[in-house]
């Protein structure tokens, strides 16, 4: 891989329009000493309180950790959950000036109780019925007035209603107009909304339940289905430990990346530094393979670390370092 470290410099001049499911990631942490009297259950004392970005919105927060900035598009509530996400956002230098504010649809929260290491309970707070059309129809209209200053767009689903099918053959219709690669990050709901996409990337988990895969031996056959299905330009399959695929339509080439993860201690947030990362190299004007080390790198350092974090550039040059993989030659 030649230059590494002047592509990754070259994400500063990048703006990204992410559309996902936003989320606020809430951590009660605290200690147990008793048992409830009143049912036999821990008593946690708290500690402390924390709030966090999640879903969608930590894909934004890997783009701007990298270096780039993201154009976060999503749907938030009038509520509590609401303003600690913007009070996230701003503490991470993200503009919420796209986010479409609903009256009726709360902000998705995830409240964690943890005492020590363990996590004692979580408690969601979520409407995952997809948003209205005339909600979806205000986003577009505000990422079509910003659409010619992107380099990139992220669709990250996490089936919490928000990328509805209008939503996402609007934003691919939007993004086709002005040349933008669109790469998507899955879940199981409107599989074929995605036609026409830049890079599809499931995870192992998501591929086999879109795909109908039961048997290992048949995942090429279906991978090259997918590709033909969805007419996209490239299908990426994260594998975990077993690293990545990289099917490519126009040369019919399948490419295995290992993975470059050290130590795994959590899995947490790795398909978000991977779309983010990924997004970022092609529009840097990476080809999908150099793309896909990149962010096969980006998922090592994340899960080398525990919780949903981001990633930065230099964390990505230390892997390959760590590697022996020469970025220069």
């Amino acid at each position: 891989m030649k230059g590494l470290k002047e592509r990754l410099k070259s994400f500063e001049n990048l703006k990204i329009a992410v559309f996902g499911d936003l989320m606020v990631d809430h951590y009660i942490n605290g200690v147990v000493s008793r048992i409830s009297p009143e049912a036999p259950i821990p008593v946690v004392d708290v500690r402390e309180e924390k709030y966090s970005l999640g879903g969608a919105a930590n894909v934004a927060a890997n783009i701007s950790s990298l270096g780039a900035e993201p154009f976060m598009f999503g749907v938030c509530g009038k509520d509590m959950a609401g303003q600690h996400l913007r009070d996230c956002l701003a503490e991470q230098k993200i503009s919420a000036d796209y986010l479409v504010v609903s009256e009726n649809r709360p902000t998705t929260l995830k409240s964690r109780v943890v005492a020590g290491n363990q996590q004692v309970v979580r408690i969601d707070f979520e409407d995952k019925s997809f948003i209205n059309n005339e909600l979806a129809q205000e986003v577009l209209d505000r990422f079509e007035r910003v659409a010619s200053e992107c380099s990139g767009v992220i669709l990250e689903d996490y089936n919490k209603g928000f990328l509805s099918a209008f939503l996402i053959e609007g934003v691919i219709k939007i993004a086709k107009k002005h040349n933008l690669p669109v790469c998507v990050d899955p879940k199981f709901n409107n599989f074929t909304s995605y036609k026409g996409v830049t890079v599809f990337k499931p995870n192992m988990a998501e591929f086999c339940s879109l795909s109908g895969l039961t048997n290992f031996a048949d995942f090429e056959k279906k991978a090259w289905k997918m590709v033909d299905d969805l007419q996209c330009e490239f299908l990426v399959v994260t594998k975990g430990r077993d690293g990545l695929s990289v099917f490519q339509k126009a040369c019919e080439q399948v490419v295995d990346i290992p993975t470059f993860a050290q130590t795994v201690y959590d899995v947490c947030g790795a398909g978000d530094a991977v779309i983010s990362s990924l997004a970022l190299a092609i529009g840097a004007g990476a080809d999908i393979v150099e793309a896909s080390r990149i962010a096969n790198h980006a998922a090592g350092v994340v899960c080398g670390r525990i919780g949903v974090v981001s990633v930065s550039r230099q964390e990505i040059l230390n892997s390959f370092a760590e590697w022996q993989i020469n970025t220069e030659e």
